[in-house]
């Protein structure tokens, strides 16, 4: 049909459904169409069952958001989490992200966190029965994008603030070890946002106990010492800092702490040649999501 009617095959997108089928069967349609030059899009990934299977084996150009995953997660939460690592796994093999149901301004957003390129709702139009001009959305979009980077920049300038008050207190915690008194919490301490601290040797093991900073007080935890954290992300980052510059902090990404729940940052600072003063300080949230 494409071929009859002179279509260009590149503007033609295979959405793939169906998730009980063949993969090989449905490999070997895939490669016929990727060989003609279509695109094919796997829908409503992450939904139901894992998909990652047909990521792998399927290598589609198109991944699209289940609908109903993307609402919930751009309120926040546990789904928020599952729709970024989605988004994260699909960006890292190339595909390109779509977003499906966005009606509002902050799920716009939501869509630009997942790393989405393309999104389709409601903020445009409601389903119409004829095509729209192309440029008809240019203008609402750039706008969108507007008061996205406004937004952000709101919250990335808060948290690079945050991070500057963390490292302060980083830096009074290395000067209480120095001084003998690693279990020293000043009132700096216990009203910043780090809930704990430790120290490691330049392997990673964990030669100090967890010293916890709590509502209800002050803990020492011995159950952690002598575990190894070289496999954290954020300790040969340090090593790797420390060998190649002057840098006196290494600020890991934000991530969920085990134990917590909560959303960290990791600063790592040298304590002397032989030892690394490792402190998990609370972050807020930079992702923006749906009021």
């Amino acid at each position: 049909m494409i071929k009859q009617t002179g279509i260009d095959p590149k503007r033609v997108v295979i959405e793939i459904t169906e998730t009980k089928g063949d993969m090989n069967s449905l490999k070997e349609i895939v490669d016929i169409y990727h060989q003609a030059g279509l695109m094919v899009a796997v829908d409503d990934f992450g939904a139901g069952a894992s998909q990652m299977d047909r990521i792998e084996a399927l290598e589609p150009d198109i991944v699209k958001l289940d609908m109903r995953l993307f609402k919930q997660a751009a309120r926040g939460g546990k789904s928020a989490d599952v729709a970024l690592s989605v988004s994260s796994i699909a960006n890292r093999v190339g595909c390109h992200i779509v977003c499906e149901g966005v009606e509002a301004e902050e799920e716009f957003h939501f869509g630009i966190e997942c790393g989405s390129n393309h999104v389709q709702g409601h903020i445009f139009h409601k389903a119409l029965a004829d095509t729209l001009n192309a440029d008809s959305t240019v203008e609402k979009v750039r706008n969108l994008q507007k008061s996205y980077l406004k937004e952000k920049s709101i919250k990335l300038v808060r948290a690079s603030e945050q991070r500057e008050k963390s490292k302060f207190v980083v830096t009074a915690i290395k000067e209480n070890y120095l001084n003998g008194q690693p279990k020293k919490a000043d009132s700096n301490i216990i009203q910043s946002d780090i809930f704990r601290y430790y120290i490691c040797d330049e392997k990673g093991n964990k030669i100090s106990p967890d010293y916890e900073i709590s509502t209800d007080g002050f803990h020492e935890n011995i159950e952690t010492m002598g575990m190894n954290l070289s496999h954290r992300p954020y300790f040969p980052a340090f090593i790797a800092a420390r060998n190649i510059s002057n840098k006196i902090f290494t600020v890991s990404e934000v991530y969920r702490d085990i134990k917590s729940r909560q959303l960290c940052r990791t600063y790592a600072i040298n304590v002397d040649v032989n030892k690394v003063l490792l402190v998990d300080a609370l972050v807020e949230d930079e992702i923006i999501y749906a009021k």
